[in-house]
């Protein structure tokens, strides 16, 4: 497994001739891309090997090394650390990270409306439909995506948080955020959950939590066919200013994927 992953990962799918020998690059799961190219592909393993590898390290835990050592050399949105987790689905470890350009193989449409300023009237947050991209929200990870990989509850752009197959953790958030001093305010968002898991045990979690207090959890248990709208009190906050965090939480072993789309506060 390890051989076909540093393989796909250098020189991606697809039939090619090397060295004048016939190599057929096949993923498990049909899927398509190129590779990086030998020489970071290396370099990614070698600092995976040194740095965060041991002797009881398993499939699982090398991508989790090699998808922080592609981190570490590249950056955790870059187009090297993406194509690392591609390969690793592509030998049915994990699931691929949503492509920090936006849908493979194609430029990244620029998010619409305007880059400033709340565009939902009526809704406390900042871009809580994400249409403009990451604009007021700080995120741990490149969540904010318009990849054709997941579907969106609406408009194009949604945020997809884990679904590593591994032990991560992921925070979404937003600040300052005015809650409504009259009336019942509310917290309300669309959610889809898609698991590997089977079983009511939480292994896999997102936290909703609102000034540092958990409102809210959400887990592989939830998981849904499609988006459920979701819906939390805020009254104990009314007409204060707080801080919106989503906390996704992975373990080691299976993939749990959280989609969000739609964030109101109001």
């Amino acid at each position: 497994m390890a051989n076909h992953f540093f393989y796909l990962t250098a020189e991606g799918t697809g039939a090619k001739t090397i060295g004048g020998l016939s190599h057929n690059g096949t993923p498990c799961n049909g899927d398509n891309f190129s590779g990086i190219g030998k020489d970071k592909a290396a370099a990614i393993w070698y600092r995976a090997l040194t740095t965060y590898m041991t002797s009881t390290t398993n499939y699982s835990s090398a991508r989790t090394a090699t998808l922080q050592a592609a981190a570490d050399l590249y950056g955790a949105n870059s187009q090297e650390r993406y194509i690392v987790s591609k390969a690793w689905a592509a030998v049915s470890l994990g699931t691929a990270l949503p492509d920090p350009g936006g849908s493979t193989g194609s430029p990244s449409p620029s998010p619409s409306g305007s880059p400033t300023g709340n565009p939902n009237p009526g809704n406390a947050l900042t871009n809580g439909d994400f249409e403009q991209g990451a604009t007021g929200w700080t995120q741990s990870a490149n969540d904010i995506t318009n990849s054709n990989q997941q579907t969106p509850h609406g408009g194009s752009w949604y945020a997809w948080m884990m679904g590593y197959g591994s032990a991560n953790s992921e925070t979404l958030s937003q600040s300052n955020i005015a809650v409504p001093a009259t009336g019942s305010p509310r917290l309300t968002f669309w959610l889809k959950v898609t698991t590997a898991e089977t079983g009511t045990t939480p292994y896999d979690t997102l936290k909703v939590n609102v000034n540092g207090a958990t409102l809210a959890t959400y887990s592989n248990a939830n998981a849904s066919a499609g988006y459920v709208q979701k819906t939390i009190d805020l009254s104990a906050y009314r007409g204060q200013t707080v801080n919106l965090q989503f906390a996704g939480q992975e373990d080691a072993y299976l993939a749990t994927t959280f989609l969000l789309d739609d964030v109101s506060i109001g």
